[in-house]
């Protein structure tokens, strides 16, 4: 008798196990997987207090009569995030889903009023990756969205795939919600984001975006961006395009097989002054050379010359950064290592930033010229 009980409150412990699993089921022709959205604001004339959002979503559903994946776009304007995706499942045929979301796309407009609200209702999605991209447009994100390529993936894979491909060779940061709320929340660095800009037929990559905290400050151009990488971290591979107009040495294309950067600081006398060195050590590869002479010429001279060109864009990169009060480059995080918790909490970094004396420089040495030692 003991036993057939213990039998039966298995059995149905088992039975409620099983049923509880069929409450939350998701088939996939009735659902629709958003891949990619977009952010951007509708400025009115009544004033700010009336602004709105514009929320575009790229989905892919599946058609269950041609087993193909459709994709579509979804827009509309509302007050609230929340808002904009009751509206969006009221237009959708399916069920939205957020779980395959890759990219989040912020417009130009939307990004210097700041983006830390939308990015914190986002975060609040239990279905939502933390390593979703986020990317800045120059321009109308949602016209960006909306649009196809049809010489390229659709748009959404499309701009992930770019992204990916730019951020190996260090032209672009790879940022994702995971990073920009890292560095949101860090008293001593600031957020960066991929820029992208819709051409005609296609979407480029631009730069990188500037944050104070989470409001757009400015940009650096595809050259910056490159010296930036050199300056930010240490890295494996790179590439780089230098225009050297000294003696018969014209334009040099290289490949940066690794690139070591350190970072000292150096406390002033009166201890309220502070002095920041970056050194960075980079092996390259000539993969191209044009000038006057057909030959290679001597190694030490085009070291010599690629190092004081870089050591001349840092300096300018540093203090384009320091002019737009950004500290992307994370200057913050080693003047605190320096110093104790109490010292750090007294100072008041964000205003002391400006006026550190930060410099930078590079030493070169080149590997081989390609399939030539």
């Amino acid at each position: 008798m003991h036993k057939a009980w213990i039998g039966t409150i298995v059995t149905a412990a088992l039975l409620a196990l099983l049923l509880t699993g069929c409450g939350d089921q998701r088939v996939l022709e009735k659902l629709g997987f958003i891949h990619t959205v977009s952010y951007d604001l509708i400025e009115k004339e009544e004033g700010p207090e009336d602004d709105d959002l514009q929320v575009t979503i790229r989905l892919r559903k599946s058609d269950p009569y041609t087993d193909q994946v459709k994709n579509e776009t979804i827009s509309v304007s509302a007050h609230t995030v929340k808002q904009a995706k009751i509206k969006q499942n009221q237009q959708s045929e399916g069920k939205l889903v957020s779980g395959q979301i890759r990219n989040v796309l912020f417009g130009i407009s939307m990004a210097r009023k700041g983006i830390w609200p939308i990015i914190n209702t986002v975060l609040r999605d239990p279905y939502l990756s933390p390593r979703v991209k986020v990317t800045v447009v120059d321009g109308d994100a949602h016209s960006l969205t909306n649009k196809e390529y049809p010489q390229h993936l659709p748009t959404g894979q499309y701009i992930v795939r770019l992204l990916e491909k730019e951020a190996k060779s260090h032209t672009v940061p790879r940022t994702t919600l995971h990073e920009f709320v890292r560095d949101y929340h860090d008293d001593g660095v600031d957020p960066i984001a991929p820029i992208i800009k819709e051409s005609d037929n296609h979407i480029a990559v631009t730069g990188i975006a500037l944050f104070q905290d989470d409001v757009y400050k400015g940009r650096l151009n595809a050259t910056e961006a490159m010296v930036f990488a050199f300056l930010k971290s240490s890295f494996s591979r790179g590439g780089l395009n230098l225009v050297v107009s000294s003696g018969d040495m014209q334009s040099i294309t290289s490949d940066y097989s690794k690139s070591r950067r350190t970072v000292q600081v150096t406390r002033g006398i009166d201890g309220h002054s502070y002095h920041v060195s970056i050194f960075v050590k980079a092996v390259t590869s000539i993969t191209e050379y044009t000038g006057e002479k057909s030959t290679v010429i001597e190694n030490d001279r085009i070291e010599r010359e690629l190092a004081a060109r870089l050591t001349k864009q840092g300096a300018e990169v540093i203090h384009k950064l320091q002019q737009s009060q950004v500290d992307s480059l994370g200057i913050g995080k080693y003047v605190r290592n320096s110093m104790t918790y109490s010292e750090w909490s007294a100072l008041d970094w964000r205003s002391v930033y400006p006026t550190v004396q930060i410099d930078c420089k590079f030493k070169v040495t080149i590997k081989d010229y390609g399939r030539l030692q």
